[in-house]
């Protein structure tokens, strides 16, 4: 269905669908009605169904949400592979170790507001520290501010 948005003839979009079925590793659930799917196998079919049309930039907001380890490091890698073959992902994320872990540049923002932008290296670099601690440093929260806050 998704491939008639882009002109994508049923015989072409039928082999496509079944690579990128096995590309997110749901080769086994192609005849299952989505409503039965986990929440981390919905999230792997998004993803495919994004790269129906082979894009050149992908947006991906919060790709890993909700996810367990192992489907989250899954998703990281088919992302990974895809940063190998060049396509542009530009992803929103709250994870900073997912941030680290997929990102050549970083873009650290508060309340609407970017605060800064680098690699995630040059970060940790200059701030001492993991991305984490970087966002907690440029954005001048704590997690001491934070537990108090969850105490009461």
């Amino acid at each position: 269905m998704y491939a008639r948005y882009f002109n994508i003839l049923k015989n072409r979009s039928i082999g496509l669908a079944r690579d990128l079925l096995e590309f997110v590793e749901l080769s086994d659930k192609a005849d299952v009605n989505i409503r039965s799917l986990s929440g981390g196998m919905k999230r792997k079919l998004m993803l495919a169904r994004a790269l129906i049309n082979n894009p050149d930039l992908l947006l991906l907001d919060e790709p890993t949400t909700g996810l367990d380890p192992h489907s989250r490091r899954t998703v990281w890698n088919k992302l990974d592979h895809l940063k190998q073959q060049n396509t542009t992902l530009i992803l929103t994320t709250h994870y900073m170790e997912e941030a680290e872990q997929l990102c050549d540049r970083v873009a650290i923002m508060d309340s609407g507001k970017i605060i800064t932008i680098d690699t995630p290296s040059e970060l940790m670099s200059i701030h001492n520290g993991n991305l984490e601690d970087v966002y907690l440093k440029l954005t001048g929260k704590s997690l001491e501010t934070r537990k108090e806050v969850i105490s009461k």
